[in-house]
């Protein structure tokens, strides 16, 4: 298990050395946390998970796209909980992640974006999967549905039926 609370830099604050060796070695270039991503999950053996805890701009900002794609090409997304909108707070998606070896897991993402009391909503998902019991939080889902959207924006929330449209039909651009 690879555990990490990457550090934060975005590439424009980055001295020139840094900025050169994240550019020339990582997919996820535009801000040092991308990268920490990335390397936790080389560190990650076939059966570990990595686990961390990042700006959730990632997931949809159209400079991650390249990162994006790498890491659904490389790895499952098994489990993540979505804690606030990207303004509202800087660490704001906990993730875990394994090194793709075979056939995906459908992944699970719980929200609290709305949540007023975020540790109290976040026990009560956990507390209701424990219990088998559904949350209207909590979206299960195939990753390779977000490969169908252009540019792989982590649209979760959408719902599997909805998400399952974008492979259905062509795009109108």
């Amino acid at each position: 298990v690879v555990v990490s609370n990457p550090p934060y830099l975005q590439s424009s604050k980055m001295g020139e050395t840094i900025k050169s060796y994240v550019r020339a070695n990582y997919t996820g270039k535009y801000d040092l946390y991308e990268a920490f991503i990335e390397r936790c999950l080389s560190f990650t053996n076939s059966e570990g998970y990595s686990a961390t805890i990042t700006p959730a701009n990632f997931m949809y900002l159209y400079y991650s796209r390249k990162m994006r794609k790498k890491l659904l090409k490389k790895s499952n997304f098994v489990e993540a909980l979505h804690l606030s909108d990207r303004d509202e707070a800087y660490m704001n998606v906990a993730s875990v992640i394994t090194p793709l070896t075979g056939n995906l897991v459908d992944s699970r993402f719980s929200r609290v974006v709305e949540a007023d009391n975020k540790p109290e909503a976040s026990r009560s998902i956990v507390n209701n999967l424990r219990k088998k019991n559904h949350d209207k939080r909590t979206y299960v889902f195939s990753q390779k549905r977000i490969d169908d959207i252009g540019r792989q924006p982590f649209l979760y929330w959408f719902g599997e039926e909805t998400l399952k449209l974008f492979s259905n039909y062509s795009s109108i651009d």
